[in-house]
């Protein structure tokens, strides 16, 4: 029924989904969804706020800052010599992304209790060091590239 569902959405009239599908580029793009001349109905409308918020938020933990450092770094000591030079230049910016990115939790970890910061782009920047990094071209080479 799922994929016979995605494939029927092109042709369909009217379609009914999660505020999250509607709202997330990359989630309508895979089902095929285009918005242009539509008329877009929303249902509870007062959740909407709240699904936007979680859409564009994230959240990181160390262990996952820790792991990704490890393996990035494993991957590019065996393909450094292969990679073309702009390549290998995202990849240690990356690597130097998620090292800083580890290292401001031991910033944070001044009290024994576990707390959540919230960072707009800008403040992450600054709290990790990383002002001098195109963090949304750094995205976009991990989604072109299939780093991650």
């Amino acid at each position: 029924p799922y994929y016979a569902t995605r494939n029927a959405v092109p042709g369909a009239e009217v379609v009914l989904l999660p505020y999250n599908m509607l709202l997330h580029k990359e989630q309508r793009k895979s089902l095929n969804i285009r918005l242009k001349d539509s008329i877009v109905i929303i249902d509870e409308a007062h959740n909407l706020v709240e699904t936007i918020n979680e859409l564009h938020s994230i959240t990181i933990y160390e262990k996952d800052c820790l792991t990704t450092q490890r393996k990035l770094s494993i991957y590019l000591r065996k393909v450094k010599s292969r990679l073309k030079p702009e390549n290998l230049l995202h990849c240690k910016q990356i690597l130097r992304c998620v090292t800083m990115l580890a290292g401001s939790f031991k910033k944070t970890h001044k009290s024994s209790s576990p707390q959540t910061y919230l960072f707009s782009i800008g403040q992450f920047q600054t709290h990790a060091n990383l002002e001098d990094l195109n963090l949304f071209e750094l995205v976009n080479y991990i989604r072109v590239s299939h780093l991650a």
